[in-house]
């Protein structure tokens, strides 16, 4: 009788235990590694499934059911970054280090024997220059949802659109008053599923339709497209002033000992640059720094006076791939051009919301394979 009451109460002991387990929570887990995998950079492919339900709700930018997309979104989905190579991190610090060391080295001597306002100018610009760097790399090029536009719904199971019409592989050429002339043509997108806007392509490194595509910026690790383009120009802008102001300013101190009296321990220009080897440095690495910006500066000076973006003008004008191709965006006006894309163009309205609640029903986020003719399905 002992024994099996000793039986029945390790039995009931077990039970209590096994009870006890399954209404214990799932293991808590630390709010640091949610803060930093979950909001500040966010790689949605190596995420836990949307099952999860310590992750629940959740954001669209924390889902990727597509293949091959390569964004890793920050701060909550509030920007992104590509994977790729990381020159923009390079291309930051060339900005961030030379500012630092001007501001630790230089601005005391120029604020006293040149002139205060010329410290504040240099800190303003080289301020820009990193506001607009991080604008134009993290912000939204003009990203279109993908699935808008589908033949047919997919195979369920393979995700795929079967016998998909010959009209969506080709090229839809929309009135001109010259037939001779080539002026806007529509294609659709067999990756996003989507009829492209006049003057959208797909981007093959960031794996998304972009909206006037300027081109892809491999400095930025972003593309440069309709509603980051004004953050692009007034950055090459801003760091072609900064680049010269500061230039002046370091030659400036370094040539500073030919209007010294001669009580001064600095006679030569070996002298000078051995006692103030920080000015000699910068006055070179703007020099450098300069030269890049200043013919991106100049291209693009053309380019928004005639309203053409770089996309067009290689394929079009410099390749002469289309001899009849016509600007039809073109407004007749260089200053007006000027306008359009420095000041006056809107950055529109954000069409992919990353920061919104994540629906598995909304179709736009949804995988399908990449649309296939019959002819390609056979090839391959």
């Amino acid at each position: 009788m002992s024994s099996r009451s000793s039986q029945s109460q390790s039995h009931d002991q077990s039970f209590k235990w096994q009870s006890a387990e399954q209404n214990t929570p799932k293991s808590h887990i630390p709010f640091i590694y949610k803060f930093i995998t979950n909001w500040l950079i966010t790689d949605p492919d190596i995420l836990p499934t949307p099952d999860d339900d310590h992750l629940k709700p959740r954001r669209n930018y924390q889902v990727q059911n597509y293949k091959d997309m390569k964004y890793i979104y920050i701060f909550g989905g509030r920007g992104h970054i590509v994977k790729q190579k990381p020159i923009n991190i390079v291309t930051f610090l060339a900005i961030l280090v030379p500012g630092i060391l001007y501001f630790i080295f230089e601005s005391k001597w120029i604020w006293h024997h040149l002139s205060p306002a010329l410290p504040i100018l240099t800190a303003y610009f080289w301020l820009l220059s990193l506001l607009f760097f991080i604008k134009a790399s993290s912000s939204d090029p003009g990203q279109l949802p993908r699935n808008i536009h589908l033949p047919s719904l997919p195979n369920p199971q393979t995700h795929k659109i079967e016998n998909p019409p010959s009209e969506y592989f080709n090229s839809i050429k929309l009135p001109y008053h010259n037939d001779d002339k080539i002026g806007v043509t529509v294609r659709y997108c067999p990756t996003c599923h989507i009829w492209k806007p006049p003057r959208t392509s797909h981007c093959s490194t960031c794996n998304v339709c972009v909206k006037i595509q300027d081109h892809h910026c491999a400095f930025l690790n972003n593309c440069v497209g309709y509603r980051n383009y004004h953050y692009f120009l007034w950055l090459i802008f801003s760091i072609n002033v900064t680049c010269i102001i500061v230039t002046i300013q370091c030659f400036m101190h370094v040539f500073h000992y030919r209007s010294m009296s001669q009580s001064s321990d600095v006679h030569t220009f070996y002298q000078s640059i051995s006692k103030y080897p920080v000015a000699f440095l910068l006055a070179i690495w703007s020099i450098l720094g300069l030269e890049f910006p200043l013919m991106l500066m100049v291209l693009h000076l053309y380019l928004t006076s005639q309203n053409i973006t770089t996309r067009e003008f290689l394929n079009y004008v410099v390749g002469k791939h289309q001899p009849g191709f016509v600007n039809v965006f073109e407004s007749k006006s260089i200053f007006h051009n000027l306008y359009i894309n420095w000041i006056s163009r809107p950055r529109g309205n954000l069409v992919v919301a990353p920061t919104d609640i994540y629906d598995k029903d909304d179709i736009r986020y949804q995988h399908i394979e990449p649309l296939q003719s019959f002819e390609m399905e056979t090839t391959t």
